[in-house]
């Protein structure tokens, strides 16, 4: 996978026409997949220290649908 990545960004760097744009655009697109799999990751984390409801009265699968309202 990681060779396949390399060789991607080898031809969008050396095909461009200015290379340190295609550099400075492939860069960025790196950092911020980065950013976004870190943040992913905290947002994991934080969802499983978090404890569950100790009761499931008040949440939206436990009303009954039982028609429309009188």
């Amino acid at each position: 996978m990681a060779v396949v990545i390399a060789l991607l960004i080898a031809v969008a760097v050396g095909l461009a026409y200015d290379k340190r744009i295609a550099a400075v655009f492939v860069a960025s697109s790196v950092l911020v997949f980065a950013l976004l799999r870190g943040v992913a990751a905290g947002l994991m984390a934080l969802a499983r220290r978090l404890h569950a409801p100790a009761s499931p009265c008040c949440g939206w699968r436990s009303r009954t649908f039982t028609g429309p309202a009188p």
